[in-house]
């Protein structure tokens, strides 16, 4: 009896044994692999859209920005066009002159003494433009009448004769009392008694009252150009700084400007009529390609009216 139920406690953990064994055939582990394999490469492809979509949005929010700021300070400088240049036509000694330019091209903005040219390139045209303008706001007013021809009392000094590198430019100045004006060189600056002494274009002996205006604008030119370190298209500016076309903004493709007449005509051929121009429309275009990428384009159109056109 003991020896048969030793035999039946056998044969039945032989069968408790043979049941408890499990495994995966071939085919199972077969459709397993092809099931992993799909789900990793729909993770990877998930992951390299991810990264592309990523990277072209990140390509186009740099574009747009650079687009952007690029415009903004174009437009910013174009609208003081004009501020620090005097708006009468008799000059000190009484003769009689035009205007003075306000958009120059190449040889109306360098007529007059001591101011240098604003022109050759980046002159006045559909796709870039000079003009004069107190970018800085140095412009100041007399607050004393004169005692002196080659001297007077003004409101600041702050930016006048400022040191740097490189070196600026004399801070040449137009000095108006709204009937007349003359040009000037600034020779010196007392800062404590806010005096200023330069040297008259003319020759007259004339005391300036109070409230003459004393503008210091300069030659600021705008064009589309090629960077010389990275060799991508930018916005350039000069400011006649003597730093010469300093980037504004990368990857500026174009610059396309249209000039209007006081009568809201356009104007064919704006470096010959650059008297004649009281509003302006302008749009830029940038793009760029990055390395695996479709090219990215963005622009911009705007209509600038500049305050200080006669």
């Amino acid at each position: 009896m003991a020896t048969q139920d030793g035999v039946e406690r056998r044969q039945a953990g032989k069968g408790s044994l043979s049941e408890s064994v499990s495994g995966f055939t071939i085919v199972e582990l077969a459709i397993a692999a092809v099931t992993f394999s799909t789900i990793f490469l729909a993770l990877l492809l998930v992951l390299d859209t991810t990264q592309a979509n990523f990277a072209r949005g990140t390509t186009t929010v740099n574009l747009q920005q650079n687009v952007r700021v690029g415009f903004g300070d174009f437009i910013r400088d174009l609208r003081v066009a004009g501020y620090g240049v005097p708006s009468a036509t008799k000059k000190a000694d009484n003769s009689v002159t035009p205007l003075l330019p306000i958009f120059c091209n190449g040889t109306s903005c360098s007529a007059q003494a001591p101011f240098p040219a604003c022109g050759g390139t980046g002159s006045t045209s559909t796709s870039a433009v000079a003009f004069m303008a107190d970018l800085e706001n140095a412009s100041t007013t007399v607050t004393l009448k004169a005692t002196a021809a080659n001297q007077f009392k003004v409101a600041s000094v702050a930016k006048f004769l400022q040191a740097g590198t490189p070196t600026p430019p004399p801070d040449y100045i137009f000095i108006t009392d709204g009937d007349t004006w003359d040009a000037a060189t600034i020779t010196a600056v007392d800062v404590p008694n806010l005096t200023i002494t330069f040297t008259p274009n003319t020759t007259v002996n004339k005391l300036y009252p109070a409230g003459t205006f004393v503008g210091r604008p300069r030659c600021i030119r705008y064009q589309v150009g090629v960077d010389a370190v990275t060799g991508r298209s930018i916005l350039q500016r000069d400011a006649s700084d003597n730093r010469g076309w300093q980037r504004v903004s990368d990857n500026i493709q174009t610059l396309t400007l249209a000039y209007y007449d006081p009568f809201n005509a356009l104007i064919a051929d704006p470096g010959a009529n650059t008297a004649n121009i009281r509003r302006m429309s302008a749009s830029i275009f940038g793009a760029v390609t990055p390395t695996g990428q479709s090219q990215q384009k963005f622009d911009l159109i705007g209509d600038i009216r500049p305050r200080n056109t006669r």
